[in-house]
C-alpha cells in the first residue's frame, strides 16, 4: 500500500523552524578533521577538560549500588540533594532556603526551560540578554514564546543598560521574565551586586519575575572565587524570583546531568508536574553524587580544578597581551565562568563579514577550533568565543600562539 510520507508541513513549526545552535557546525567541522587524522584543539565547547572527582564517582558507585537508587524517584529529586542543594543555596545569599522550595532537574538546561513554560505562555514574551547563551531562545521559541532583547555592549564592559531594559519593559507589557546569566556565557564578564540589586528592582516595579542563570557562581577570578548572586540582594524574594544552578562546571560533572533551582511554592508545583510529564524523574544514583559534592567531598580537587582555570585564564590574556592584542578582549579580561569574547571584525571583511565562515576557515587552517559569536546574539557578530576550560595548559598556549599569528597574519595581508 503506497503511503505518503510525513513533510515539514505536518510537523510543529515551533520546532521546525528552531535553529540548530551555530556552535553545532564548528563542531561538526572538527569532528571531521578529526575523522580525517587532523588534530584539533577544541576552544569552542564548555567541556572541562577535568575528568569527575574521584570522591564524587565513588559515591555514585556506591549509591548505583544501592537498590532504591536504581528505581524511580520523586519528581523534584531526591531528598539528599534538594537538601544539599538548599544549604548550598542558603551559603550563597542572605536567606534560609528550604529544601521543598528546591526542584532538580536533569540538568541547568531543563531548569531554565521548565521555568520559562511555567510563566510565560503563547503570546508573551522573555526578556534575554544579548549577547546570551542561544538556549534561552530555543527553549522559547519550542514553547511558542516571544523574546526581546536587552543589549550587553563591549563598550560598557558587557554590561546592561538600565534605561533600556526600562524602556523595553514599558514598551513591552506582555513580558513574564528576565533572564540574566552571572557569570556570563558567552563574556565572561560579572554582574556586581549594584546591577543584580536593579535588575531585581526593575522587575517588581513591572510585576515580573527574574531568571538567574548561576551554574558559573563558583567560577570567578576577582578577589572572591565566587560572583555575587541575586541570592545575596536585599532585594531578593524567593516568591519572585528564580535562581538555577547545578554541578556541571565547577564539579566536572557534565554527563550525570543534575540541575537544580529555587523558587515559591507555586513555580516548585509546575516544575514537578513538567518532570513529571516530560521526564518522569531523575537520575537517582547521579543525584546522590551531586549531593555528596555540594556536601565536600571533593573540595581538595575542586580547588585544583579552579586554580587551573585561573591559570589558563591567564595564558589567554597574556597571550593576547604579547600579540599585543589585548585590546580585542572586549570587555577586559574575564571576570568569571569559562569563556571570554575577542573581537575579529577587522578581519571579517575577508571572509563576507560571516564569523562563522571565519572560525571555519581558522579551524582549517590552524586547528583550532572556536564558537561564532553570532551564534550568541547580533551583539557579537564580530566576535569568536574561547573557552579556556577545555585542553590542558600548554595546548591552551600553543592554540592562543597560533591563533594569535593567524589573526595578526590576516589583518596584516588585509590592511
Amino acid at each position: 500500500m503506497f503511503r505518503r510520507s510525513i513533510t515539514k508541513h505536518a510537523l510543529n513549526n515551533n520546532v521546525l523552524n528552531m535553529p540548530h545552535s551555530g556552535i553545532r557546525s564548528v563542531m561538526e567541522a572538527a569532528w571531521k578533521l578529526e575523522r580525517d587524522g587532523r588534530q584539533v584543539r577544541h576552544l569552542e565547547v564548555g567541556q572541562p577538560d577535568f575528568g569527575t572527582p574521584k570522591p564524587i564517582v565513588e559515591a555514585c558507585s556506591r549509591a548505583l549500588l544501592q537498590e532504591a537508587n536504581q528505581r524511580y524517584c520523586p519528581n523534584l529529586g531526591v531528598r539528599e540533594l534538594r537538601e544539599a542543594a538548599a544549604d548550598y543555596l542558603t551559603k550563597r545569599g542572605q536567606q534560609t532556603i528550604p529544601y521543598n522550595r528546591v526542584a532538580v532537574t536533569p540538568g541547568c538546561v531543563f531548569s531554565m526551560a521548565a521555568s520559562m513554560l511555567s510563566v510565560a505562555g503563547p503570546g508573551q514574551k522573555v526578556l534575554l540578554p544579548n549577547p546570551g547563551w542561544p538556549n534561552y531562545e530555543m527553549a522559547a521559541q519550542a514553547v511558542g514564546v516571544s523574546t526581546v532583547y536587552y543589549s550587553l555592549t563591549p563598550e560598557d564592559g558587557w554590561q546592561p543598560d538600565f534605561e533600556e531594559i526600562a524602556k523595553l519593559l514599558e514598551d513591552h507589557s506582555d513580558i513574564k521574565l528576565i533572564v540574566l546569566c552571572n557569570p556570563s556565557n558567552p563574556t565572561g564578564q560579572v554582574f556586581n551586586g549594584e546591577v543584580l540589586d536593579k535588575f531585581l528592582q526593575l522587575s517588581e516595579q513591572a510585576g515580573i519575575h527574574v531568571l538567574s542563570d548561576e551554574i558559573y557562581g563558583d567560577i570567578a577570578f576577582g578577589e572572591s572565587s565566587s560572583a555575587p548572586s541575586i541570592l545575596n540582594s536585599k532585594y531578593f524574594s524567593v516568591d519572585n524570583h528564580i535562581v538555577i544552578s547545578g554541578v556541571s562546571k565547577t564539579y566536572s560533572m557534565t554527563g550525570f546531568r543534575v540541575g537544580f533551582l529555587t523558587a515559591s511554592d507555586l513555580l516548585i508545583d509546575q516544575i514537578s508536574k513538567l518532570g513529571e510529564s516530560f521526564i518522569s524523574c531523575g537520575v537517582p544514583f547521579a543525584q546522590v553524587a551531586a549531593a555528596a559534592a555540594l556536601r565536600g567531598c571533593a573540595d581538595k580537587e575542586v580547588a585544583h580544578m579552579l586554580q587551573c582555570y585561573s591559570d589558563r585564564r591567564s595564558i589567554v590574556v597574556d597571550t593576547l597581551s604579547r600579540y599585543e592584542m589585548l585590546d580585542y578582549l572586549t570587555g577586559g579580561p574575564p571576570a568569571g565562568a569559562l569563556y571570554c569574547l575577542l573581537f575579529v571584525g577587522h578581519v571579517l571583511p575577508l571572509f563576507q563579514n560571516d564569523v562563522t565562515l571565519f572560525t571555519i576557515s581558522m579551524l582549517e587552517a590552524t586547528g583550532i577550533a572556536t564558537s561564532p559569536g553570532s551564534c550568541f546574539g547580533s551583539a557579537s557578530n564580530n566576535h569568536i568565543r574561547i573557552c579556556f576550560a577545555g585542553v590542558d595548559n600548554e595546548t591552551l598556549r600553543s592554540a592562543m600562539d597560533d591563533l594569535c599569528r593567524y589573526i595578526s597574519g590576516l589583518a596584516h595581508s588585509f590592511s
